[in-house]
């Protein structure tokens, strides 16, 4: 029997893998399924913790500064997303190492 997480670790499972499905599938094509899929879990769930898909997208994008995953941020600045100066210059200069 699967043990049921508290909703803190529940939330973090979901953020990772939303920013796991936002560098595989692309931060404004990722979908609720997508991140379901990884966890496993349902859709109404995903639902349930981010809200909207805006909602959703904006959480990625925060989270993916907050933890430096720079395919997301880099993402996020071709979709003129506001993102804090130091991280646009280091995922500006990862998008060049990649030849993005």
């Amino acid at each position: 029997m699967r043990q049921r997480l508290i909703p803190a670790d529940r939330q973090d499972q979901l953020i990772a893998a939303a920013l796991v499905a936002a560098t595989d599938k692309g931060y404004q094509t990722v979908r609720r399924r997508d991140i379901a899929a990884l966890v496993p879990c349902s859709v109404a769930l995903v639902s349930h913790y981010f809200g909207s898909v805006n909602e959703m997208r904006r959480t990625i994008l925060a989270e993916a500064i907050k933890r430096g995953v720079l395919p997301v941020v880099a993402q996020g600045l071709t979709m003129r997303a506001e993102v804090p100066p130091h991280v646009a210059a280091r995922a500006t200069e990862w998008m060049a190492q990649q030849n993005v």
